[in-house]
């Protein structure tokens, strides 16, 4: 059997290696990637030798599909820490809301003045989702045919289609808390505020809180050793111009000619490939996403505590995430000093980080290294959701992320499509 998967990141990867577990030796797995380089949005960026991620950086304990490929991978889990992110302030743009203590006992007073119980509410509905969502485990040899059907299989499909805003304040949390720290959360992990759908709501929180790791190594390289795994054959520098069905299967045009397949996968957002389909009725969802753009920047030197309002840099928190009305240009800030081994900043950006931004908030930079990409579908309730399968043999894993963007939905979502494509052969 003979396959193509259009894009090399985690989405491609985790495809890869699916597939050739349900193929075993009777498959043929071609990878097509129009960038030079493996890894999609996983990568990272380089601040005075220092290898920083500008994409994904921290796994969770409960991603059973990465985790699984980690350890059968043989690479090394690294544990990070609940006390490394430091203090955390929620920023409106002319002062901070809400700001932890290093002192738990002060944290929770401040909280508690502030929120009441909505902080244990809110955990409570996400812990009870994230329960929920582990069900999806029990259903590996499952071919859903669309991501709608996948969260259905355990009773989450309603998440799709209210706000987190709206969930949450359903549950007697605070609009406040919603607005301030949870806004917090989502716009570091996806850029949006908690009118994304619940569902994607929730899973940031997730991602939030409770045991993670990295590997100690570059996010990208897993998907690199994923390709390898799975024997498959890796071209970059190769954009796909065009995919052609017929009723023998597809026929792929690349910019080094064409090939026939019996099943192409596309593991790319449509929305940034450009590929054009022919034979085949494009559902609604597929190529007309809005997509948020983001950039993230590490900057090496000075911060100006002036800019927070406060006397020195150690008196601004470690973490610095944004409320959902702030004035501030930036998303998120994080202190990476430690690691830099000299006074460094992550600065997370919707419009890039302009001169006049940094110089707004440091009083002297050293470097600066920053990577800017088109990163994730607007993850609105209700929005049309593609299939993964779009037509005899034509399947689109990036369908997932019109719900939900993480590094372990995306391996899911490749679970369902390679049975999908074994399952239709």
């Amino acid at each position: 059997m003979r396959v193509a998967i259009v894009g090399a990141g985690i989405a491609g990867g985790s495809l890869a290696w699916f597939l050739r577990e349900r193929l075993g030796e009777r498959g043929r797995i071609d990878v097509y990637e129009a960038s030079e380089r493996v890894g999609g949005r996983l990568r990272a960026v380089s601040l005075g030798g220092t290898q920083f991620e500008a994409g994904g950086k921290h796994i969770h304990e409960r991603n059973r599909c990465i985790g699984s490929f980690v350890d059968r991978l043989g690479l090394d889990r690294q544990s990070v820490g609940h006390g490394d992110a430091g203090r955390i302030g929620v920023w409106d743009g002319d002062r901070f809301a809400v700001t932890t203590s290093p002192s738990k006992p002060v944290t929770l007073f401040r909280l508690l003045s502030r929120y009441g119980l909505s902080p244990r509410r809110a955990r409570n509905r996400t812990r009870a989702v994230a329960d929920r969502f582990d069900d999806i485990y029990d259903h590996p040899g499952t071919a859903f045919a669309t991501p709608t059907a996948l969260l259905g299989s355990v009773g989450l499909a309603d998440l799709q289609s209210q706000s987190g805003h709206e969930y949450l304040t359903d549950s007697g949390v605070d609009p406040q808390f919603v607005n301030e720290l949870i806004a917090g959360t989502t716009r570091t992990i996806y850029g949006q505020d908690p009118a994304l759908n619940a569902f994607a709501c929730l899973t940031a929180l997730t991602g939030m809180g409770g045991d993670t790791y990295t590997l100690g190594l570059s996010n990208a390289t897993l998907c690199d050793r994923l390709f390898t795994a799975a024997e498959a054959t890796v071209r970059t520098e190769t954009p796909v111009e065009r995919v052609t069905l017929g009723p023998d299967g597809a026929r792929l045009t690349a910019s080094t000619g064409s090939r026939d397949y019996d099943a192409v996968c596309l593991a790319t957002p449509a929305e940034s490939a450009g590929i054009e389909l022919s034979g085949v009725t494009q559902p609604a969802g597929y190529g007309d996403r809005e997509i948020s753009e983001l950039s993230v920047a590490y900057v090496a030197g000075r911060l100006d505590p002036e800019a927070f309002g406060e006397q020195s840099p150690e008196d601004v928190p470690g973490v610095v995430v944004t409320s959902a009305d702030s004035t501030a240009g930036f998303v998120h800030l994080r202190d990476v000093s430690e690691r830099a081994g000299r006074p460094a900043y992550k600065l997370t950006t919707q419009g890039g980080a302009t001169p006049e931004l940094l110089d707004s908030l440091f009083a002297t930079i050293d470097e600066t290294a920053e990577v800017s990409w088109r990163a994730f579908p607007r993850l609105d309730p209700e929005s049309p959701t593609p299939p993964f399968r779009l037509a005899d043999g034509l399947y689109y894993v990036n369908a997932m992320e019109s719900i939900v963007s993480t590094m372990e939905t995306q391996a899911i979502a490749a679970r369902s499509v390679a049975n999908l494509v074994v399952r239709d052969r």
